[in-house]
C-alpha cells in the first residue's frame, strides 16, 4: 500500500513506534502523482487511489500576500516520508535500531533523522503531492509571492522535494540540531519575518503551535479535531 496521509493524521511519530507500524507490512511503496489508466510503477500499484483525494477548496477568510510557508508531509505531499524512511532505511539495517532508540529516548530526532535522511534514496516524481493544493501554488508563484518550503523533515530530503517542485524561494528544515516543528518552527519563522508578517500553510495538530505565529492561516488535509481548533481563523481550507 502507499504510504499516504490521506486523512490529515500526525504524520511524525518517533522511530519506535515507526519501526513497530512498518514491521508488520512488506511493501515498500510510494505513489506517483500523475494519474493513469493502468500503473506501470514498481514502487506503488495504488495510482488510482489519487482520486480519493477531492481537490476541494473553501475560502473562509481574509486573504493576504504574506510570504507562505509551506509544510511537507500531509500538507504538499500525502506520501509520509517518516515512513518510507524507516522501511527504506532502518529495516533493511536492522542493527540501526538500539542507537536510533537511544537517540530518541534522549530528545536527540533530528540527529536521527539527519543520519536516516542523508541515507534514503528516493525520487520525488513518485511521491504523492496534493494536487489542488499544488496547483494553487503555482498560481501564488506566478503573481510573484515569496515561498519557502518549512518542514520538520530532514533538510536533504526537503531540499531534494522542493528542487523537484521548482516553486519554493528557500527550505527550512530541520538540519540535524533542531527538529523544525510546533514552537520551533513558528519561532524560526517569527525570526526571519517578524511575528505575523508570514503565512502559515499546515496540516496537523502539531501545526497548531506553529499557526499562532502566522498572520494568515491557511490548512491543507487536515483532521476534523484541527479544524474544529482553529475555529474560524483559517483564509483557506483545502480538504
Amino acid at each position: 500500500m502507499c504510504e499516504e496521509n490521506p486523512t490529515g493524521a500526525e504524520s511524525e511519530e518517533s522511530v519506535t513506534d515507526l519501526a513497530a507500524a512498518e514491521g508488520n507490512q512488506a511493501s515498500d511503496s510510494i505513489s506517483t502523482t500523475r494519474p493513469k489508466a493502468t500503473s506501470t510503477s514498481n514502487l506503488c500499484e495504488a495510482e488510482d487511489r489519487l482520486k480519493l483525494v477531492r481537490p476541494c477548496l473553501w475560502a473562509m477568510g481574509k486573504t493576504t500576500n504574506l510570504p507562505l510557508a509551506v509544510d511537507l508531509d500531509g500538507t504538499l505531499i500525502l506520501t509520509d516520508m517518516s515512513r518510507v524512511t524507516i522501511r527504506r532505511v532502518v529495516l533493511p539495517r536492522f542493527w540501526l535500531f538500539p542507537w536510533l532508540l537511544y537517540l530518541e529516548l534522549t530528545g536527540q530526532r533530528a540527529r536521527w533523522k539527519r543520519v536516516l535522511g542523508r541515507k534514503l534514496k528516493f525520487d520525488p516524481a513518485e511521491l504523492v503531492y496534493h494536487e489542488a493544493f499544488l496547483t494553487w501554488l503555482k498560481e501564488q508563484k506566478a503573481i510573484g509571492r515569496e515561498m519557502i518550503l518549512c518542514t520538520a523533515s530532514e533538510e536533504f530530503v526537503a531540499k531534494k522535494i522542493a528542487e523537484y517542485v521548482g516553486l519554493f524561494d528557500d527550505v527550512m528544515a530541520s538540519d540535524g540540531v533542531t527538529n523544525l516543528r510546533m514552537e520551533a518552527k513558528g519561532k524560526a519563522l517569527a525570526e526571519r519575518y517578524g511575528k505575523g508578517n508570514f503565512a502559515y500553510a499546515g496540516n496537523s495538530s502539531h501545526d497548531l503551535k506553529t499557526w499562532p505565529y502566522a498572520g494568515e492561516v491557511i490548512v491543507v488535509n487536515a483532521s476534523k479535531g484541527t479544524l474544529n481548533a482553529l475555529g474560524d481563523q483559517p483564509s483557506i481550507v483545502f480538504e
